[in-house]
């Protein structure tokens, strides 16, 4: 088992028109603190032998972990992305435990994934693929249409929330139901998480997280230190953002403060939260890696 943590430059993955909508509103931004530096830490399982992670997801129902794999070029439909399970101790259990390669459906490039009873969700370029929790069979799909580069997915209860990188547009997915538009005019929307009434959404484009109360209005605009925004979860204790462009981890607090909870992390993506354990996930892009973080914050 390795204990290291590394550093390297961001790369764009795509680009995406700006923020139109709820331009008034949107001027009046939650101003965060000063950015701090927390504690080195020292808790840190290094898993490796993916191929492009994107997500990772605590699954509860099995305690487990589960890694997307795009498995080349986020927008490739080349039928060869899989996912991973890994347990909390940081072995491989499965690599390729959900296949597009070794099976008779489609699956490019895996991103966001999220859990609804015990069916596992899958965003896939412009499709949202769903199996079954327990086998890993695919049970459907749920087609967007327009959707171009759906990123993350965060359920709340029975309902589905999908962000599309590229088009600026928030899907809302109720159960059984056929996908609409909840939010437009976001600017390269990736991870999105939520507590309470509010969704909040992180940008790949800007350096903001933009919160969204459940009615589809305005919440408000938290700017960060650093763009090229990936991932976000949400605890008890606030939350933390992966950032691309300064290779970091931040902590933002109840009150919305920010701090530098890890740095020199090489393009870290959907990072995921073990709230079991109390313990961070965080995908490594470019270096085929996961790495399993202690944290002090308490359960999701």
């Amino acid at each position: 088992m390795l204990w290291i943590l590394a550093c390297a430059s961001k790369e764009d993955l795509s680009t995406s028109p700006s923020n139109t909508s709820e331009n008034t509103a949107q001027e009046e931004k939650s101003i965060a603190a000063p950015l701090k530096e927390e504690p080195p830490q020292k808790d840190t399982i290094v898993v490796s032998g993916f191929s492009t992670p994107e997500s990772a997801l605590y699954d509860p129902h099995f305690d487990r972990y589960i890694v997307s794999n795009i498995n080349g070029g986020p927008l490739d439909k080349d039928d060869n992305g899989f996912l991973s399970l890994v347990s909390p101790e940081g072995k491989v259990t499965e690599l390729s435990w959900i296949s597009g390669a070794e099976h008779n459906y489609d699956l490019h490039a895996p991103k966001g994934t999220a859990i609804i009873d015990k069916e596992l969700y899958v965003t896939d370029i412009d499709t949202i693929r769903v199996f079954d929790l327990d086998s890993g069979d695919h049970v459907r799909n749920i087609s967007i249409e327009g959707a171009q580069f759906l990123n993350d997915l965060f359920a709340a209860g029975n309902t589905l929330y999908c962000s599309d990188m590229n088009t600026g547009l928030l899907y809302q997915i109720q159960h059984n139901s056929q996908p609409t538009i909840f939010y437009e005019g976001l600017s390269a929307p990736n991870g999105i998480s939520g507590r309470g009434q509010t969704l909040s959404i992180v940008s790949f484009k800007e350096p903001l997280v933009t919160r969204i109360k459940m009615d589809g209005s305005f919440s408000e605009q938290i700017p960060t230190p650093s763009g090229g925004l990936d991932g976000i979860v949400l605890t008890i204790d606030g939350g933390y953002l992966s950032s691309w462009d300064s290779s970091s981890i931040y902590r933002i607090s109840p009150s919305n403060e920010l701090s530098t909870f890890i740095s020199d992390v090489n393009a870290p993506a959907d990072i995921g939260w073990d709230s079991k354990r109390n313990t961070l996930l965080i995908p490594l892009f470019k270096k085929n890696e996961l790495l399993i973080v202690s944290s002090k914050d308490k359960d999701r």
